[in-house]
């Protein structure tokens, strides 16, 4: 199975390639290496080996790329991707590639393989670039080209519109880093497709005292892909999964020798179990230094991505690829006249009150060049979207509506994450969501006049409640949220 079942046997190789600091993401994951390694003692949670290439190291690619002088971000992303490092840099990427590799005596790089992820914002947004190098020569120069071209993508993704408007909100000048990982997983062989992967991934949202939401799903990224099974709990971490058998249970996935690997999701649901378990009254009998609660307990209010493989039974060898701390900031629930308050929200992303003065609706599940126009020349909108699935930010990205102070899902779904990183851009820029269903009558007039001079107050709270029985969720909810809106008559 590779890597993932050596990770256990070794201390893991940790190298930085390039002046300056490291990135985000590896400055925040090497912070917590201590403690997830004296938790991992007792549970089966690792640390990784990884490399993490500086941004200075890249700045100087990147200036010497000519993108910045490019007339538009298309041409600049062209520069990139056609830029050279020099000699010393590829031989120094190329010797920390063997590095991490030599405590495992690994000389089959076509067995093998390499996630190339962004360092960028330490607690996830999915908005620059990630990929994965593999060769099937088993020649280490042409593995190594193949991170270096990942590497070109993540600095071609800097001028992604996206990218640059989270940027613009978030102050962040520099460009980002790059971390460089072993897929932690078995070779797979899918249809037209023959790599390394995870059988599991997981994204893990937890606020101290508070509450939790997870993401799991099958692959790399797979925990931020549609299909991924989300939901949230009343406890710290969580207690239990719920219709996860029905989604998953008994995939068959040929390894590239041949056999077939039937997925487990009853085998993993317990191991989830385990690592998930806090202070919840459902597993009040697991041992709570056995978990990642104990990582919480100690560290605080994490975001923490994880993958798991399960092909060979090791259901409780969880890798930490990606830990960063977490702010969160209650919120009382506003007084609002009860007459005022038009329809309580099914579900919520992200805790906030918000007081506006403009609302905007827009019937299209693709933003259309008025709903462009509007964002580009209004702040502090309520966004109000006719939106009944759960990847309507697929079509409705940051750049259209980076100027909401709020958006409203009419008859939205928040059995999945709406956006990657369990909303990771959305929570990190401040914009709550509510998914809820409009009264008739409060429709059809958005419909007559989309653009409303009315005062409104949206409250959400992600957190909000704890009930008994810990986990909830439901195909239209997230029964830990509450939240909103109120129109002023």
């Amino acid at each position: 199975m590779g890597y993932l079942n050596d990770v256990a046997k070794y201390a893991p190789v940790v190298k930085t390639v390039g002046p300056g600091e490291v990135g985000p993401k590896s400055r925040s994951l090497r912070a917590d290496m201590s403690a997830i390694q004296d938790v991992g003692k007792n549970s089966g949670l690792f640390f990784p080996s990884h490399i993490s290439v500086t941004p200075k190291l890249l700045q100087r690619f990147f200036m010497d790329s000519g993108a910045l002088s490019a007339k538009s971000a298309k041409e600049a992303q062209k520069r990139l991707i056609k830029g050279k490092f020099t000699p010393a840099e590829i031989d120094e990427i190329k010797t920390a590639l063997l590095g991490i590799y030599a405590p495992y005596k690994f000389t089959d790089f076509g067995t093998n393989a390499f996630m190339v992820r962004s360092d960028d914002y330490p607690a996830g947004v999915g908005l620059w670039h990630s990929g994965a190098a593999s060769v099937m020569d088993r020649n280490i120069d042409h593995l190594v080209e193949q991170v270096l071209h990942q590497i070109r993508l993540i600095l071609a993704s800097d001028f992604r519109d996206d990218v640059a408007v989270f940027k613009a909100m978030k102050g962040i000048t520099e460009n980002p880093g790059a971390m460089i990982m072993p897929a932690f997983g078995a070779r797979m062989r899918l249809p037209y497709q023959d790599y390394v992967l995870p059988l599991y991934s997981m994204n893990y949202l937890v606020i101290q005292g508070v509450g939790s939401t997870v993401s799991l799903g099958h692959g790399i990224g797979g925990a931020n892909a549609e299909y991924a099974y989300g939901g949230a709990s009343a406890g710290e971490a969580f207690s239990s999964f719920i219709d996860l058998v029905k989604m998953f249970d008994g995939t068959l996935i040929r390894k590239r020798d041949g056999v077939l690997v039937k997925m487990n999701i009853r085998s993993i649901m317990d191991s989830c179990s385990n690592f998930l378990s806090g202070e919840d009254a459902l597993v009040q009998e697991l041992s709570p230094d056995r978990s990642i609660g104990a990582l919480v307990h100690r560290l605080g209010s994490r975001y923490v991505e994880l993958v798991n493989d399960d092909e060979d039974g090791i259901r409780n060898l969880w890798v930490v690829v990606q830990s960063a701390p977490v702010s969160y900031g209650p919120v009382t629930r506003p007084a609002a006249d009860k007459s005022s308050i038009v329809t309580n929200a099914f579900g919520a992303v992200g805790t906030k009150v918000v007081s506006s003065g403009k609302l905007r609706y827009s019937p299209n599940h693709k933003p259309t060049a008025e709903d462009i126009a509007f964002n580009e020349g209004n702040e502090g909108y309520v966004l109000v979207i006719d939106a009944s699935y759960a990847n309507v930010f697929r079509e409705w990205s940051l750049k259209y509506l980076s100027n909401a102070s709020a958006v409203i899902l009419n008859v939205g779904d928040l059995s999945s994450s709406l956006a990657s990183h369990l909303n990771g851009y959305l929570r990190a820029l401040g914009i709550p969501v509510l998914t809820l269903e409009l009264p008739g009558d409060l429709h059809k007039s958005l419909i007559r006049e989309p653009i409303q001079n009315r005062n409104c107050l949206v409250y959400a709270n992600e957190f909000a409640n704890r009930p008994q029985g810990g986990f909830r969720s439901s195909p239209t909810a997230n029964s830990t949220s509450e939240g909103f809106l109120a129109i002023e008559k």
